[in-house]
């Protein structure tokens, strides 16, 4: 799970990013400084940044890539529903600022404001849900993430594919 040094520097960073969309959205970007408006706008282009190494509870690390989420979701073990027709909520991840490391197609997203999709997102829960030996690791809906478009990738996350041999 993420440590509470990792959450404190997580919530000062959510902090900053939503001052500066506060900013942003309020037409007075002008007033920030020249490097803001550049570094938000690649944000806002590719909807995701360069994140932490993570390893997972396999004991197998990746780059992420940093994504804001609109709201608290679910961590789902799978993609899908497994053979008795549920899903498995291995987590919860918190609204904010999180990190992921690839994404792939799967069923329907839960709709999420309205949303829809059917790319889902590997990543880590802020909280354990069931499942503990997975430490709160699975999918997240695309659904949640903030920049994501209806029925599209995430811009600026991998495909899980491309990682050759190893596909979470």
């Amino acid at each position: 799970m993420r440590t509470s040094i990792g959450r404190s520097r997580s919530i000062l960073a959510r902090a900053a990013m939503a001052a500066a969309a506060l900013v942003s959205v309020a037409g007075l970007t002008a007033a920030l400084p020249a490097t803001a408006h550049a570094a938000g706008a690649v944000q806002a282009a590719n909807s995701c940044w360069s994140g932490p190494n993570v390893t997972n509870w396999q004991g197998i690390t990746f780059r992420s890539r940093t994504c804001p989420t609109w709201t608290g979701v679910n961590v789902y073990e799978a993609t899908g529903q497994n053979a008795q027709g549920k899903y498995v909520y291995t987590g919860y991840l918190n609204a904010g600022n999180n990190w992921v490391v690839c994404q792939t197609r799967g069923d329907r997203n839960p709709s999420l404001g309205g949303g829809t999709n059917d790319i889902w997102l590997y990543t880590q829960g802020d909280t354990t849900k069931s499942l503990p030996a997975r430490k709160a690791w699975g999918w997240i809906p695309a659904t949640a993430v903030s920049y994501g478009a209806n029925n599209a990738a995430v811009p600026g996350v991998p495909w899980c594919s491309s990682y050759p041999g190893y596909l979470p």
